[in-house]
């Protein structure tokens, strides 16, 4: 440090500043970490088993049959499937996709909401599907709920 005419110089006056910028990061982190316990504390588990629930019906619509095959999914009545677990929620989109050898929507349901989601709930789960060829593709039965 040195003092002469033209002031005061060194480390003491950043130390002010360094003491402003650290209370300020020690805010926002600590608003951070409120606000991810906040969330946490209400919780999406009912969304996430309610998407379980749903992708279940339908998996077990599909394992019905021997071997699940393509036509089946597109033409399958999802409504019926899933319309007991629906009835539950606030609004849901499921889907049904093939992603295995070539990436196809196959069909695709949902119940858009009264209002703007808060919360959402989300399951995926992949099955083998019998395609018209005899060949076995990878298809994905995706359901969000809110």
């Amino acid at each position: 440090m040195r003092i002469d005419d033209a002031g005061v110089g060194g480390f003491a006056e950043d130390l002010p500043v360094m003491v402003f910028v650290l209370a300020g990061v020690s805010l926002l982190v600590g608003s951070a970490v409120n606000a991810v316990a906040e969330v946490r504390a209400v919780g999406d588990g009912d969304l996430e088993a309610t998407a379980e629930l749903l992708v279940s019906a339908v998996l077990r619509s599909a394992q019905s049959l021997e071997t699940p095959t393509i036509q089946w999914l597109r033409s399958s009545d999802l409504d019926r499937c899933v319309r007991d677990v629906a009835a539950g929620c606030n609004g849901f989109f499921l889907s049904i996709r093939m992603v295995h050898p070539t990436v196809e929507q196959l069909q695709s349901v949902g119940a858009l909401p009264e209002m703007f989601p808060g919360m959402t709930g989300s399951c995926s789960r992949f099955l083998n599907a019998e395609a018209d060829d005899m060949l076995i593709t990878v298809v994905e039965v995706r359901a969000v709920v809110w």
